[in-house]
């Protein structure tokens, strides 16, 4: 398990992807934590795809601020930009898709939300700038489950209300008899 990494490129094109391919359509919550030294020339995203297209993404720009972006079917439908009062410490960047929608966070608090863009297939960690860029990132945590099934509570509360109504029509065709 890796707790922390770094990751920045000494050459052109000063572009590095960390990619986790799902295998298939899911939904959850997604985070890390991320800092970037002061003086990096650099940028670093969490982002969440489908196939070709971006779902969602928090990105920290060079200047320092935060771009917070989601997308339905290719077509960018909530944005949002912040600063930060300490552009250089550690944020956490999450991501939560459900049924309902998609809903981007800094450090625990919404800063946009989109009621599309609920299901992913890859995770991705980026960074991109100048020869002197680098970005740091920690505790990595993905929760997520096929996209669109029911939580495991859902169905145990199926199968009993069924127990409880298949033993409720046994007993009453016993009374009959």
């Amino acid at each position: 398990m890796i707790s922390r990494f770094r990751i920045g490129s000494a050459g052109y094109p000063w572009d590095v992807v960390i990619a986790i391919d799902l295998g298939s359509l899911q939904q959850g919550d997604v985070s890390v934590f991320m800092s970037r030294p002061a003086g990096s020339t650099g940028a670093g995203s969490l982002e969440l795809h489908e196939g070709a297209f971006v779902v969602a993404g928090i990105q920290q720009n060079a200047d320092g601020g935060y771009d917070a972006r989601s997308w339905t079917n290719g077509v960018e439908n909530a944005q949002s930009h912040f600063t930060s009062s300490t552009p250089t410490a550690w944020h956490q960047l999450e991501i939560v898709t459900t049924l309902a929608g998609t809903t981007l966070k800094f450090d625990g608090n919404t800063v946009a939300t989109n009621n599309g863009g609920t299901k992913f297939d890859r995770i991705e960690l980026n960074y991109w700038a100048g020869p002197s860029g680098v970005a740091y990132f920690d505790d990595f945590e993905a929760n997520t489950s096929a996209a669109g099934a029911p939580e495991p509570g859902t169905c145990a509360m199926v199968v009993a209300a069924f127990a409880a109504a298949w033993a409720g029509r046994r007993a009453g065709r016993n009374q009959r008899l």
